[in-house]
Parts: C-alpha cells; structure tokens; sequence
C-alpha cells in the first residue's frame, strides 16, 4: 500500500520522498482542494524527485463544470505537463446533469498521450458515484476519491465495494479527511493500493517529514 502526499512547493515534494511517500500530486491552493500548478514548479519536481508524480488539472474550486475556455486551458495544461513526463494527470469534470463529463476526460487523454489519467473527486460531486465509478472501467488508470462522502473514513464501505469490484482493472487512491489515527484502519478495512493525504502529512503548514514517516508506517502494518 502506498502513500501519496499534496506538494505545493518544491521543498513539499522533497520532504515526502524523504517521509517515504511512493508519489506526490503536485497542487496549487490546498485549502481549495487542489488547483492547477505552475508549470516551473512541476518542472522542478519532477527534476528533483525520483517517485511519482501526479499533476492535477483544475481550473477553479466553484464547481467541477468548466467553459469552453476553460477547457481549452485544461487541455494545454495537460498537453505541457505530459511533455515533462509525470506519472498522471489528475483530472475530472461533471455535465449539467450532474454525470462525469467522459467526453472532456477523452479529450484530456488525447491532449498527453501515454500518460496515465486519474479522475479526481469530481466522482464524490457526481449525482452518484457508483455509477461514475462504473463509467470509468476501462476508461482511466486510477480513481481518486472518498467513496462519495465527505471523507474516506466516512465514505469506507463504498470504497471497499468499489476496490472488490473493478481493482483489478481501477487503481483506487482514498482520499479526504485521512488522519493518521485512522489510516490503519481504513487501510484495512478498504484495502485499497493508495492513500492520498493532504493536511496530515503537514505541520505549519508544510509537508513534514516525521508526519509523512508516520503515516506510511501505519500502512506498513496492514
């Protein structure tokens, strides 16, 4: 079971390699769960880490709808940060329905081709996740996401069920409101392959090395 930690700097990412984190999600804005970075600071990144790195592609926290323009930004976003070589592109929208939008996902693939795609937690704001879940089978490599509740912890027997069913073909990271008091035990229960800390793995605000060490030996446990 791996951990993967938010970095929003440089010295983020480089404190969760040294915790002993398998990946970072590079990030602009934490406290808005995630938006588009800069280029340099990806670039930087992946220049200096050797483990994975996942990249959101997010243009604002209002919603997970986006303008044409927006999308357009995406797009380039995706295009750029592929050319750098990362591990994943952190994804996702919805329609007006309230459904992941597959059509814009599709066309982030083929912006950065050969990388693999994580759709985010667009998937918990969905009108209903078990059915988003579904629709990415096949589809994407990796699912981020809380089981459709506000927090993993709280959203655990979806993911368990999501993990039993599509894991051999979906790569599940948990993710929302992990605390190390109970990530063993989500850990356990879920058995899912990647745990996505935010605000854990932090003390005064950035990554902390001891936090981040501590939270892959509650995994190591398991």
């Amino acid at each position: 079971m791996n951990l993967d930690i938010s970095a929003m700097t440089l010295q983020d990412a480089l404190a969760a390699e040294k915790g002993g984190a398998a990946s970072v999600e590079v990030i602009a804005d934490l406290a808005a769960r995630g938006l588009t970075p800069p280029l340099d600071l990806v670039r930087a990144v992946r220049e200096h880490v050797r483990i994975g790195v996942n990249v959101i592609v997010r243009p604002h926290n209002r919603d997970f709808l986006y303008t044409p323009a927006e999308v357009d930004r995406m797009l380039e976003d995706a295009a750029r940060f592929a050319a750098l070589g990362v591990s994943s592109l952190v994804v996702g929208g919805l329609d007006a329905a309230g459904d992941l939008d597959l059509g814009l996902i599709g066309r982030i693939r083929a912006a950065a081709p050969g990388v693999a795609i994580t759709v985010h937690q667009a998937i918990d704001a969905s009108r209903d996740p078990g059915r988003a879940v579904a629709a990415l089978d096949g589809r994407v490599e990796r699912a981020l996401t809380s089981g459709g509740a506000l927090t993993a912890w709280l959203g655990r027997e979806n993911l368990r069920a999501w993990v039993q069913a599509y894991g051999d073909r979906l790569r599940f990271a948990c993710a929302a409101g992990i605390e190390i008091e109970h990530l063993a035990a989500l850990a356990g229960y879920v058995r899912a392959p990647e745990y996505h800390v935010g605000h854990a793995a932090r003390t005064g605000g950035a990554v902390d090395v001891d936090r981040v060490s501590r939270l892959v030996d509650c995994l190591a446990v398991v």
